[in-house]
């Protein structure tokens, strides 16, 4: 049946209606840019993308169909479209495999020189110039580590400065939240939120090495490591790190939280929903937690992961991990990556550290899990 047209009755009205919601937007633009990012962000034309790129950076963004994979590369004065034969339940097994066979420091090069084959062979001779790239994932790539795929020589951490976003089009929005300089932060440690399992030792000796790093650190371990503490004290620190688990709801994504330990005013669980009505002023926020970066996918984004809900209560990176990491190695490219912030930008400073760590620990499941969420 054909869709109905509206009649001569309707029709001021329906413009009526878009006119209040274009007057909603621009207050929204103008007052509360996070809000109007969350809701209105496919209104970043292609131009202003390409005006927040450097020479040497691009876009990538994929979307898995049913039997072909399609890839767009965005670069400051070009755009380019690509397509991959291949079945979505093939991908899709192919990324749950090399997953495993990581998480379970198995062999992997075969895994990953073959998602490298379809996911940057067809375009990597358009990469010869770019030393920076900005992802932009489709349904379960979401969870790929892609610094870990192998070309049969290198890996691309050691290629490139890779850096991810939820959509192309909030890179301008985050931009726009980026300030040069590191000079205090806010470290949360090993909280103690009541329960055995949430032990994590290792996050203290995080904590105090940030502290070395950073002459004005707030650390705050065990009891200290407060919800409360954080939303009271959060919004005067350029950077805030969390030593603690994530605990994911899929079935309720707004109530994916942080687990801090709890306090007569506060439960410990920071969830998303609270994330998203802040107005945060730090720079960097480091989720160095278990799987704190998969987040619930819905309809191929993930609206409801802790890194996206900072990155709309106005933060512009977001370091997460895609699996649990040896607490060895994740405190020590804590450890690099907060020293290396001294004279570099985020995604150089991770960059760095994930290689010094490879150098020691060759395996992806020790380095591949951090990714960087935002602008560098």
């Amino acid at each position: 049946m054909a869709a109905a047209i509206p009649g001569p009755a309707i029709a001021p009205r329906l413009r009526k209606t878009k006119e209040q919601k274009e007057t909603i937007l621009a207050g929204w633009r103008k007052d509360h840019p996070n809000l109007y990012y969350l809701v209105a962000s496919d209104r970043v034309g292609l131009n202003a993308l390409q005006d927040n790129l450097a020479a040497d950076e691009a876009v990538l963004a994929y979307f898995i169909s049913e039997k072909e994979l399609y890839l767009w590369l965005l670069t400051g004065t070009d755009l380019k479209m690509y397509s991959v034969g291949i079945e979505k339940a093939k991908l899709l097994e192919l990324i749950a495999a090399y997953r495993s066979q990581i998480e379970k420091t198995a062999g992997y090069r075969q895994l990953s020189r073959s998602l490298y084959q379809t996911l940057f062979a067809p375009l990597e001779k358009e990469l010869t110039q770019i030393g920076r790239i900005y992802l932009v994932p489709h349904l379960n790539l979401h969870y790929l580590p892609f610094a870990s795929l192998y070309d049969g020589e290198k890996f691309l951490v050691e290629k490139f400065q890779l850096i991810q976003l939820p959509q192309a089009n909030l890179l301008p929005y985050c931009r726009s939240l980026s300030r040069p300089g590191i000079q205090n932060v806010l470290a949360f440690g090993n909280p103690k939120t009541g329960r055995k399992n949430d032990q994590l030792p290792f996050s203290e000796k995080e904590v105090k090495s940030i502290a070395r790093s950073f002459s004005r650190t707030t650390g705050l371990v065990g009891e200290k490591a407060t919800e409360s503490v954080f939303k009271k004290l959060a919004g005067g620190y350029q950077a805030v790190h969390f030593g603690s688990h994530g605990k994911l709801a899929p079935q309720s994504p707004l109530f994916s939280a942080l687990e801090l330990a709890p306090d007569e005013d506060n439960d410990g669980h920071l969830r998303v929903r609270e994330i998203l009505g802040m107005k945060l002023t730090a720079q960097l926020v480091t989720l160095s937690a278990c799987q704190t970066g998969l987040g619930n996918q819905y309809q191929g984004e993930e609206i409801s992961g802790l890194n996206r809900a900072f990155l709309f209560a106005g933060v512009p990176g977001v370091v997460s991990t895609l699996w649990r990491v040896n607490d060895v190695t994740a405190a020590v490219i804590t450890k690099r990556f907060y020293r290396y912030l001294s004279g570099n930008d985020r995604a150089a400073a991770l960059q760095k550290a994930q290689l010094l760590v490879k150098k020691y620990y060759p395996h992806p499941v020790y380095w591949a899990a951090f990714t960087l969420t935002g602008t560098p």
